[in-house]
């Protein structure tokens, strides 16, 4: 079996890229992000994940929030594996890919 790759990244065009290879869509969890003290839980949408506690969001709006929380991602998987975690950038370490 081998790694799984693992995209950890702020990069709008790596995240966005990454997620129309996937058919996936910009979300947030429903009733967030109303104002700036109730910020917006991102996530993205996959193929055959219906979740009803999500809705979607405008990738201007999911680049926004994502970097006003200081948010990086974490994706990896291909197909119907693929995930993705937003988490605070201070938890994730990210370095250069060659």
């Amino acid at each position: 079996m081998s790694p799984i790759e693992q995209i950890i990244t702020i990069d709008p065009d790596e995240i966005r890229g990454w997620a129309e290879e996937r058919d996936a869509k910009p979300m947030k969890k429903r009733g967030t992000g109303h104002s700036g003290m109730d910020p917006a839980v991102l996530d993205l949408a996959f193929p055959g994940q219906d979740d009803p506690s999500l809705e979607p969001l405008g990738w201007e709006d999911w680049f926004s929030e994502l970097d006003e929380q200081r948010l990086a991602a974490v994706l990896w998987g291909e197909g119907a594996e693929s995930t993705i975690k937003v988490m605070r950038r201070d938890r994730v370490v990210m370095t250069e890919r060659r």
